[in-house]
């Protein structure tokens, strides 16, 4: 992202921490320092941010803030939740659909606290990094943030003298933490890692509906047989009535499905469940599966997809807010920097929903969080041309004459483009930037 210095803290940023009511002033202006950086830096270290926003303190300060700041980001966090809730609809105020994913972030730095071996699903390798169970609640047109919580491998624990917690527990309570919230929601989405009869169990335990996609060689019953779900499909399902379902959730593009439902008793969960097997091109046939007997194979499939969110919001954190430019040496400044991390991602979202530019977000057909830093970025280069009319003593009624010049001429998305591009390289970047400037400027 193109940056231009930072010269004040951005309105947003200054009233949802006014409303936090958590931290003491200095600790707050370390964390405001800290959270434009990462919703308007390319550079999101504390040397990078101390550097770029005016009037911050030295990076050690800033540092020291993360590392041995005695704030709780559990606490924060649930604060956080709380302002959130009072922000969603009252409308349906049970139906929300809470999605639960793990995301991996790779690291160089064997040092970096929490980090260990994981398995990448994008080429099936190990890597060193960091691995988060993470959530999003999807209410409407509201996404809320709701937790990342970090995993760590049993054996690597005891490097860091932190507790060991299995994926499962981790999904166990981030959903805790949602209910603690009392976030509106009735139906929790995951893949079919997590799809197990003691996560199924707890969830209905406590009044939510789940669904899942199902794995090919997951055991069910018919007729007193105990046949691979595949198998079953291939010798009694292909033979049976399918239907056509549409699915819209995102108010963007509608998509028709040949689906089969049925209410098949599953082998592990001991019980019976809606299963939906759905027809895709090419062939292939995918697997869902619900608690809900009564849902439409419709409703069944416009839930599960809403897991295409949480993948862009995990690419988004990040490419836009620094998940992956961790460079914390302590593991409570790790936790304090994803605590971060999720906050400026709320603000991200509350900016666009409370100044009415979110249908214009849906109208580009993106839940990317870059359209929304590029909307926050003008008012940076606004407020920098400001100060710069103040201090050579200029009208400030010449302020947006100035940057509608300057948006008109130097492009500022094709300056990030170029600033961003592989070709261009140190001195190069900086001779092609000064070009365009002079150009727009003549």
């Amino acid at each position: 992202m193109f940056c231009v210095p930072v010269m004040s803290v951005p309105s947003v940023i200054t009233e949802f921490l006014s409303s936090l009511s958590y931290f003491h002033k200095p600790e707050l202006r370390h964390l405001a320092h800290y959270l434009t950086g990462l919703l308007t830096l390319m550079n999101k270290t504390c040397r990078g941010i101390s550097s770029m926003v005016f009037d911050s303190r030295h990076p050690s300060s800033l540092s020291r803030f993360f590392s041995r700041g005695k704030w709780e980001s559990e606490e924060v966090n649930s604060l956080r939740l709380s302002m959130e809730k009072s922000r969603l609809s009252d409308e349906n105020p049970r139906f929300g659909t809470l999605i639960v994913d793990d995301v991996f972030v790779k690291k160089r730095g064997k040092k970096i606290p929490l980090s260990s071996y994981h398995y990448d699903p994008t080429d099936g390798t190990y890597k060193w990094g960091h691995k988060f169970v993470s959530s999003l609640l999807i209410h409407k047109r509201t996404k809320v943030a709701v937790s990342l919580k970090p995993y760590v491998r049993k054996e690597d624990c005891g490097r860091w003298n932190w507790e060991f917690k299995s994926k499962n527990e981790l999904f166990k309570e981030t959903v805790r933490e949602a209910l603690r919230a009392e976030l509106p929601l009735n139906c929790v989405v995951f893949d079919s890692w997590y799809l197990n009869r003691q996560n199924c169990d707890f969830l209905e335990e406590n009044g939510l509906n789940w669904v899942s996609s199902l794995k090919k060689n997951t055991k069910v019953r018919w007729h007193g047989k105990m046949l691979r779900v595949d198998v079953w499909y291939e010798r009694y399902g292909k033979k049976m009535k399918h239907k056509i379902v549409k699915t819209n959730p995102f108010n963007d593009r509608e998509e028709e499905h040949r689906v089969l439902e049925k209410v098949m008793n599953v082998f592990f969960l001991g019980r019976k469940a809606k299963l939906v097997v759905e027809e895709v091109e090419g062939g292939e046939v995918k697997f869902y599966l619900t608690n809900r007997l009564e849902w439409d194979a419709g409703m069944v499939l416009t839930r599960y997809r809403y897991r295409w969110v949480i993948e862009t919001y995990h690419r988004d954190l990040k490419q836009h807010l620094g998940l992956g430019e961790c460079e914390m040496r302590t593991v409570e400044a790790v936790k304090h920097h994803i605590s971060s991390v999720l906050m400026g991602a709320t603000l991200l979202d509350r900016m666009v929903s409370e100044s009415g530019l979110m249908e214009w977000v849906e109208s580009q057909r993106s839940t990317a969080m870059g359209r929304k830093q590029r909307s926050l970025l003008t008012f940076v280069v606004r407020d920098f041309i400001l100060w710069i009319l103040r201090f050579v003593g200029a009208e400030e009624e010449k302020c947006e004459e100035i940057f509608s010049a300057l948006h008109q001429h130097l492009r500022l998305e094709e300056l990030e483009r170029v600033i961003g591009g592989a070709e261009f390289k140190g001195e190069e970047v900086k001779a092609n930037v000064k070009e365009r400037r002079t150009g727009g400027s003549t």
